[in-house]
């Protein structure tokens, strides 16, 4: 039995500046399990040795729970750990932790690996730095990851709802300013996420697309009825379109460009799309008309990046629209 546990529990909730991390706690499950050492955590649920917990006063078992929710808040539980050490990797993420939760103030077993000279360091530094030196003491405490990309993947969606509730709570707290930077930039990129540059271009575009309707040219196809039509005062007559054309640039990316261009010409009806693929110079001039031509262009990665010819041609050619991939 976890003696105390809701104890420790409503002593996080009431620390000063623990508003963020109280609230991932208070989203995970808790488990007894005396096969392991001292406890882990895997993203949902938080593992502790009833023996070790036991032996603890109040403020070191305040310690675990933070300790195991931390680990959580900095995605150690979903990170990608391809090619990583995982042992270094244990040690690296203890250290982060309880660095941190030194500086806090918290009360903390003797045993714990702590080097305060590491404090502004994150995982990644940290990490390297051990790699190189194999002396010090194994991490007494892990977290475990699921096995499959799959169910990594779920237990990522867990952790980023729960990081992003908490970091809410702290706002309203007014102690958003306690979550460590390197978590506090995850969390600005969940909840700002980067939008796609294909929904930009597209959400430009659309002010091209056809979008009033005149009656001016009966529409055909309800003849003898007469019903409007939809017109476009912003008719795209002369688009180009550039394309970077050197080597660092993959299969991949020309499918995704070409897929663009081709919706373009499919979609909006220019006139016609001059493309100009181009690396230090433009290689070439392609008048593209209509959808099928898009599968004529060849893709031969070469050379290096300039964009400098791009607009000087557009400042001589002066094309409606100027898109570049």
């Amino acid at each position: 039995m976890l003696n105390d546990l809701d104890k420790a529990k409503f002593e996080l909730l009431t620390t000063a500046g623990s508003a963020f991390i109280a609230n991932v706690l208070l989203n995970l499950n808790i488990e007894e399990d005396e096969s392991i050492r001292t406890a882990c955590v895997d993203g949902v649920t938080i593992k502790i040795a009833p023996s070790m917990w036991n032996s603890f006063s109040l403020k070191e078992k305040l310690f675990v729970l933070a300790h195991e929710a931390w680990h959580v808040a900095y995605g150690h539980t979903c990170m990608d750990t391809t090619g990583l050490d995982m042992a270094t990797l244990f040690k690296a993420a203890d250290y982060t932790i309880n660095n941190m939760l030194k500086q806090a103030g918290y009360s903390m077993p003797d045993w714990v690996l702590m080097d305060l000279a590491w404090k502004d360091l994150s995982t990644k530094e940290i990490y390297d730095i051990l790699l190189k030196d194999k002396t010090s003491p194994e991490s007494p405490d892990t977290f475990t990851q699921a096995k499959s990309k799959t169910d990594v993947q779920a237990i990522k969606q867990k952790v980023d709802k729960i990081v992003v509730q908490a970091s809410i709570a702290a706002e309203k707290a007014n102690e958003a300013g306690t979550v460590p930077s390197e978590v506090a930039r995850t969390i600005k990129d969940l909840i700002n996420p980067k939008l796609p540059w294909y929904r930009i271009v597209a959400r430009f575009l659309n002010q091209f697309d056809k979008s009033d309707y005149s009656y001016t040219r009966p529409n055909r196809r309800y003849l003898p009825m007469y019903l409007p039509s939809l017109l476009s005062n912003k008719k795209l007559v002369d688009v180009a379109i550039a394309t970077d054309a050197s080597g660092s640039v993959a299969d991949e990316d020309y499918t995704v460009f070409f897929s663009e261009i081709f919706a373009i010409l499919k979609k909006l009806k220019p006139k016609k799309i001059t493309l100009l693929p181009f690396t230090t110079r433009i290689e070439e001039e392609i008048v593209l008309k209509k959808p099928s031509d898009v599968f004529k262009i060849e893709s031969n990665g070469y050379g290096g990046t300039d964009i400098t010819p791009v607009l000087e041609w557009a400042i001589k050619n002066k094309p409606k629209l100027l898109i570049v991939f």
